[in-house]
């Protein structure tokens, strides 16, 4: 008898165990359903109870429903203010999920699952990105690339964004491997050599600039944009001579192109060579008469470099009369060459507010009151400000 009594107890207590198992189990089940019942808080609170019960806390598919639901909550406005990072405890969860089972079946099973969370610290770090919090994003976008790491992939996007958002933040070291990584894999996109040549001119390696500028136009020889980004960018170097080079192998190969004489135009002006930047807006309207971009870009360079002369003139010693009067001379003179290409524009953009106060501050300038206060009853109309 006492033996039937002690193998009775022995079942008893192999039920009340089994039971046990089976309520925890029902609360991970219970925190998965949350997911698509939309109730995350209590998905939350059934997971963590889950995860601290020695009966569950060790099973794989544990890890894998914590993941789940916290990947719910970062992807949920309203809930992912609620708790703190739950797009890092996703990525924590299925990491453990891998480390208590890394069987073929779990890594299935998160294949399915991560891309939802590289989407979730991608957009974490879009956010973060859009408002100026370049260290953060950075942060998100390096985790984003980590979870597609963990599926044997790798993010170019991702690689991208994250030099990108390195280099407003000043990581320079950070943004130069990644660009470098995308460089390297001749990712097909021109962003990534510009991006590259300013971290690299930041970083005082100036002399690796240049081949990558012949990189650029070789892998997009096809692409006039590739030349006028590789020029404008030796232009701002100093290296005159190179950019003449790359220039001219663009002018083999596009002879007619307005847009390739009207971007010259923008390197040459900013790169301080005033006659060669003249004459390639002027070579971009032989081309095409009625070039909008180039016909402002010409006009405002004159006005902009009489503004220059001008301020020259008014910085001079009160007695140098004689020099005053003629560096005034040559600034009207620039003035007057910019009307025509100024009444252009505001013929052909009659509600260009801002080329028509140009254009009236010219005219007062050169002291034809009548037609800036033509101009000046247009804005006011068009602004609303008319009495």
């Amino acid at each position: 008898m006492k033996k039937i009594v002690v193998a009775v107890a022995v079942i008893v207590l192999s039920i009340g165990m089994t039971g046990s198992v089976f309520a925890q189990k029902k609360a991970v089940n219970a925190a998965l359903k949350s997911i698509n019942s939309g109730k995350l808080d209590l998905g939350v609170e059934n997971i963590e109870a889950a995860i601290l019960n020695p009966e569950t806390m060790s099973l794989s598919n544990t890890w894998i429903v914590r993941g789940d639901v916290y990947t719910a909550v970062a992807m949920n406005p309203f809930f992912a203010r609620k708790y703190e990072n739950p797009a890092d405890k996703a990525l924590e969860s299925y990491k453990k999920a891998m480390e208590l089972d890394p069987s073929e079946k779990t890594h299935t099973i998160l294949a399915l699952k991560l891309p939802n969370l590289a989407g979730a610290f991608y957009d974490l770090g879009t956010e973060a990105f859009s408002a100026g919090e370049f260290g953060a994003a950075t942060l998100d976008f390096e985790k984003s690339l980590s979870v597609t790491q963990l599926m044997g992939e790798a993010d170019s996007a991702s690689m991208f964004n994250i030099a990108l958002c390195a280099a407003n933040d000043n990581q320079l070291e950070k943004a130069a491997e990644y660009y470098g990584v995308l460089v390297a894999g001749a990712y097909p996109m021109m962003g990534i050599y510009n991006g590259l040549a300013d971290v690299l001119i930041r970083m005082d390696r100036k002399a690796e600039v240049a081949p990558l500028m012949d990189l650029l136009v070789e892998r997009f020889s096809a692409d006039s944009t590739a030349y006028v980004t590789a020029v404008g960018i030796m232009l701002n170097l100093g290296d005159n001579e190179r950019a003449e080079v790359i220039l001219n192998k663009a002018l083999e190969k596009w002879p007619t192109d307005p847009f390739l004489y009207l971007a010259m135009g923008v390197a040459y002006e900013n790169s301080k060579q005033g006659e060669k930047a003249e004459a390639a807006y002027k070579k971009a309207l032989e081309l095409n008469p009625d070039y909008a971009e180039a016909i402002y870009n010409l006009g405002a360079f004159y006005v902009n470099q009489g503004i220059d002369i001008q301020n020259q003139a008014r910085n001079l010693p009160l007695d140098a009369t004689a020099e005053y009067d003629a560096l005034s001379a040559k600034a009207n003179g620039l003035f007057e060459q910019s009307i025509p290409y100024l009444e252009k524009i505001v013929a052909a953009q009659p509600n260009n507010v801002d080329a028509l106060n140009t254009l009236r501050g010219i005219y007062i300038q050169l002291n034809q009151m009548d037609k800036a206060n033509e101009i000046k009853v247009r804005v006011d109309a068009l602004t609303g400000t008319a009495e």
